[in-house]
């Protein structure tokens, strides 16, 4: 009796540490994001500073593109990294689109960051320079 107990105490110890050596993903942080744009196709760099959740990557889903009709609507969005000052930003032909605006092992969680944007071209005419999409960090 002493022994089945032995037994399966050391095969839930063994377990446990099976478990315990599993990796586990980090848990990405979303938001909703929106601003405007200069319609003269220059970077705008917004205030707002975040802090990256999954820092192996940093993904929006554009759901609002600023820009007109003779100009297009296709946008550079990306982030720009307080500490070091380098910029990633990925090209949306329109709204409706996901881009990756930085990826790889560059970072770690709590990296600090903040949004940039710009209409790919100068507006030519009546300007909209409002964008919005969802932003995963």
């Amino acid at each position: 009796m002493r022994l089945k107990r032995a037994r399966r105490s050391a095969i839930a110890a063994a377990a446990m540490a099976v478990i315990m050596m599993v990796p586990t993903s980090a848990t990405a942080a979303t938001t909703s994001l929106s601003g405007t744009v200069n319609c003269t196709g220059t970077r705008t760099v917004y205030n707002t500073v975040r802090t990256m959740a999954e820092p192996s990557r940093t993904d929006l889903f554009l759901t609002k593109a600023a820009g007109g009709a003779r100009s297009g609507y296709s946008m550079y969005i990306g982030v720009y990294i307080v500490a070091n000052g380098n910029y990633h930003r990925a090209y949306f032909a329109s709204a409706n689109r996901y881009g990756t605006l930085q990826s790889g092992n560059n970072y770690v969680v709590n990296t600090r960051f903040r949004m940039t944007a710009q209409m790919a071209q100068a507006s030519r005419g009546t300007c909209s320079n409002s964008w919005g999409g969802t932003l995963t960090f």
